[in-house]
């Protein structure tokens, strides 16, 4: 089993109605895949945790850098892992406030791998 986090940014293009239909999207696929994980958002990035089977994993990936909705789309780590840590979640969604101030950054392309796993922690 695969599990890929990456970040990237969210167009400009993108409101509210755009990103909930990103999460629709997202839980619908990630269902019939066996895809598990969870999507942050910040206002101007997109924090995700792919996983699942590598094949399908490595494919949503490829489709998610192809997409317009995300620019700057940055894979921060991916490892074979035994288990989920998000096995209940086909997606879940958390969009990040300033009430998460240790969740706040201005640009999340810019974390660093021990970062982003700060915040899984936080998240699981």
């Amino acid at each position: 089993m695969l599990r890929l986090i990456y970040t990237s940014k969210i167009s400009r293009d993108i409101d509210s109605k755009g990103v909930q239909e990103i999460i629709s999207s997202a839980r619908n696929y990630n269902k019939r895949a066996a895809v598990t994980g969870v999507l942050l958002s910040n206002f101007d990035c997109f924090f995700q945790v792919l996983e699942g089977p590598d094949i399908l994993v490595k494919l949503l990936f490829e489709k998610i850098r192809r997409d317009p909705r995300h620019s700057e789309v940055k894979l921060v780590a991916e490892s074979q892992v035994g288990g989920r840590l998000f096995s209940q979640w086909n997606m879940s969604y958390l969009m990040v406030s300033e009430k998460n101030d240790s969740l706040i950054s201005s640009d999340w392309t810019k974390l660093s791998a021990n970062e982003c796993e700060t915040i899984i922690e936080m998240v699981v």
